[in-house]
Order: C-alpha cells, then sequence, then structure tokens
C-alpha cells in the first residue's frame, strides 16, 4: 500500500492520468444509458443504434494504429486535450440536436465518427505512460487498477446523475452535464501539464531512444507471438464489457421493464463493484498473486454472473449481481495489458497502441456482433455472446502462461522477471 502510495507522490501526473479516466467514464455511461432515448429520437430499434455506435469504435481503431506515432509528435498531453475537446463539442451538438431540432441518423453517425477519433486517441495517451515504466508487472496491474477506479467513479455518477435527472428534466441533459466537466478539465490545462512534467521533448527522446533498441535488439519470435495472443483476452474483455454498458441498461428497460431511473441506479452498481474492486483488489491483492489465475478465475466468474443476470427479474438480486460484475471485471484490464508490457524487450509507444487496438477492435466486434444478433435474434442471445467467449479464453491464458514462462527460461538471469512476482 505505501510502495503505490509512494509512486503516486513520486509521479503527480497519475492523478491527472485518474480525472481523465473519470470523465471517460461518463461519457462511455452516458453512451449507453441514452441508448433508448435516441432509438425512440431516430425511430429505429435499439440494436440499430448499438450497430451506428460500431462505427465510432472502427474509426477508432485506424486511429489507434497511428497512436504511436501521433504521440511522439504531439505529446501525450496535448491529445488528452484534443480528445476532450472533441467530447465536449459532440455532447453539445447532440444535446443540441436532440433538444431543440430532430436528429437525424446522418448526424449522429457523424457524431459517433467524430467520437471514434478522440477514443483512438485518449486512451493510448492515458496508458502510454504507465506501461513504459520500469516498474515491475504487478506494480503496473495495481497502479492501472487504481488510476481505473475513477472511471468506474464517473460511470457511478453518471448513473446518478441521470437517475435524478429523469425525475425533473429531459435525460439528455445528462449530455450537457458531462460536456460542461470535460470543458472545466480543459480549463485546469495548464496545472495538470505542470504536474506531469513529461514534456513533448522528453517524450520524443524516450521513445526515439527505446525505438532504436528495438530495431536492432529484436523483440524475439516467442515476445512477438505473447504480445499477439495477449491481444486476445483484452479483445474479449473489451467485448463483455460493452456488452454489459451498452446492453444491459436497455435490457433492464425493455425486457425487465424497468423506468430508465431504475435502469440506470441498478446499473450504477457495476460501477460500484468496480471501483471497490481496483481499490481493494488493485492494491492488496494484485500484487501479490498469480495474475494467470487472477484473470481466468475473473473470466469463469464474470461469465457466471452475466448468465445469472440474465436469468433474474428480483430488483435486488439485479443490484448484487451487477456488483459481482463489477468486481468481476474491475482488474481484468489492467492485469492483462501488464502481462503484455512486461514480456516485451524495450516495450515503447507501438506496443502500447497495439494492445489499445485490440482493446478497441474487441469493443467494436462487441458492438457490431451484439448489434447484428439482437436484430435477427432477440437481446438475450445478444448478450449470450459475452460469457461463451470468456469461457474460451481460459484455454487461450492457459498457453500464454506456458509462452510467458518458456521466455523466462531464454534470457539471463539479470534481465529474467522473477516467478515470485507471480
Amino acid at each position: 500500500m505505501k510502495k503505490i502510495y509512494d509512486h503516486f507522490i513520486k509521479h503527480p501526473w497519475l492523478f491527472a492520468v485518474a480525472f481523465t479516466f473519470g470523465m471517460m467514464g461518463m461519457q462511455i455511461a452516458a453512451q449507453g444509458l441514452l441508448v433508448t432515448r435516441i432509438s425512440k429520437a431516430l425511430d429505429v430499434p435499439i440494436s440499430s443504434i448499438v450497430f451506428y455506435d460500431s462505427f465510432s469504435l472502427v474509426v477508432s481503431l485506424l486511429i489507434n494504429a497511428l497512436s504511436g506515432k501521433v504521440i511522439l509528435r504531439l505529446g501525450e498531453i496535448n491529445i488528452r486535450n484534443i480528445a476532450m475537446c472533441i467530447f465536449c463539442m459532440s455532447n453539445i451538438i447532440l444535446f443540441g440536436l436532440l433538444y431543440f431540432t430532430a436528429l437525424e441518423i446522418e448526424y449522429y453517425i457523424a457524431l459517433q465518427i467524430f467520437n471514434g477519433v478522440a477514443l483512438g486517441l485518449i486512451y493510448p495517451a492515458l496508458n502510454n505512460p504507465i506501461l513504459r515504466q520500469n516498474w515491475a508487472e504487478n506494480l503496473k496491474s495495481s497502479i492501472l487498477a487504481l488510476v481505473n477506479v475513477s472511471w468506474s467513479v464517473g460511470f457511478f455518477c453518471a448513473a446518478q446523475l441521470l437517475y435524478f435527472i429523469a425525475k425533473q428534466f429531459d435525460v439528455i441533459m445528462l449530455l450537457l452535464v458531462i460536456a460542461t466537466g470535460f470543458f472545466l478539465a480543459l480549463l485546469q490545462r495548464h496545472p495538470f501539464s505542470a504536474a506531469s512534467n513529461l514534456s513533448k521533448d522528453r517524450l520524443q527522446a524516450q521513445s526515439v531512444n527505446s525505438y532504436s533498441q528495438e530495431k536492432l535488439l529484436g523483440i524475439g519470435k516467442i515476445s512477438l507471438l505473447v504480445l499477439l495472443l495477449t491481444g486476445i483476452p483484452l479483445l474479449s474483455t473489451s467485448f463483455s464489457q460493452n456488452t454489459i454498458e451498452y446492453w444491459f441498461p436497455s435490457f433492464l428497460e425493455i425486457n425487465k421493464n424497468f423506468s430508465i431511473g431504475t435502469a440506470a441506479a441498478i446499473v450504477s452498481f457495476f460501477s460500484i463493484g468496480q471501483a471497490v474492486g481496483r481499490l481493494v483488489l488493485g492494491i492488496f491483492f494484485l500484487p501479490w498473486v498469480n495474475v494467470f489465475n487472477f484473470i481466468k478465475i475473473s473470466f469463469l466468474s464474470l461469465a457466471f454472473l452475466i448468465i445469472l443476470f440474465l436469468l433474474n427479474k428480483n430488483e435486488f438480486l439485479l443490484c448484487l449481481i451487477l456488483l459481482g460484475v463489477g468486481l468481476s471485471s474491475s482488474c481484468l484490464l489492467p492485469a492483462i495489458m501488464s502481462l503484455g508490457s512486461v514480456t516485451i524487450l524495450n516495450y515503447n509507444a507501438h506496443h502500447t497502441s497495439f494492445l489499445i487496438f485490440m482493446n478497441s477492435l474487441g469493443s467494436s466486434l462487441g458492438l457490431l456482433v451484439t448489434s447484428i444478433v439482437g436484430q435477427q435474434f432477440n437481446h438475450a442471445l445478444a448478450i449470450s455472446v459475452a460469457p461463451v467467449l470468456l469461457i474460451a479464453n481460459i484455454l487461450l491464458v492457459n498457453f500464454l502462461r506456458s509462452l510467458h514462462f518458456k521466455q523466462e527460461n531464454s534470457l539471463p538471469d539479470s534481465a529474467a522477471i522473477k516467478p515470485s512476482s507471480f
């Protein structure tokens, strides 16, 4: 605990990263919670809205592929501010179209494309400063989990705001609130820039040096295979998380007949579970456990709880299930991301971009696949794809573990990662 606290004090830019994750949690929550409202405004099925939202993630894939080079040119802080500016303007425009005029499908798709550009830029810019640090893998997992706590807090705040807004105003007022939050964050640009101490010149020097070493030494066939295969569990995790964020609120409203306010309140337990999990598991559990076993247990429990969610209608039980879903998924992304970073020699922004690319690919496939399944069959079957994928990935994690230890044994003793770290 003290070691992690000391890292936050020593590296104050971690607070800026955490704050931005909080705003992103609110943004993602709003997209899922307002699906029903937008489908009514456009007079199309919910599965169609989920399909249109996938355009945002397809664009983010293309931007992810270029994000490593963009980070080198502009610096992480500038990219963060550009992305937040896009989100701010997009929310204001969407609010104006829904409140003052008639929203057209073409306008909505265009806004999702702009959001995709911001998504593709902001996540590599937030993760790369942590992943490229010369820290132990378990420490990276813990710090990534902790900065992601603010994402859960942001998600929870958005859900609770919607619950109260729905009683007095139109639910789209949530977009205006989030846009205001992004605007206030942009006003704090200079304090965050000073705190981060990551200037453009310093970042370029570090990244170019790392890239040169990689070119000279190579990352090795096993390391390359580990990097590629680490992307698949990342893909599956983001696939499942997007299913939860987009389909659970509308499933509660339409299939279980809850009001939008009640659905938002129930879904907020998902963010509570994630926040508690990232705090408790990230600080007291991840630094001391076998990360491979942790990922497998999380996959299995998450799959089981998603199935329970589909089978239950009791409001209290649904709150407990969503709490468990949040706990099970809370540390999956940071644990998998850190596994990829620690097994690659000369880890740099290009590797981060690839892992974020796979994460975004999972989100894109999640929306595309579930929207098609939901349109052709039903919402329950669309949600059921996620647990099947999670269970299948348990086998892949076993294979990854064998590759990891094979690579570890091939390294010199000074460079190998000690088994006790796991």
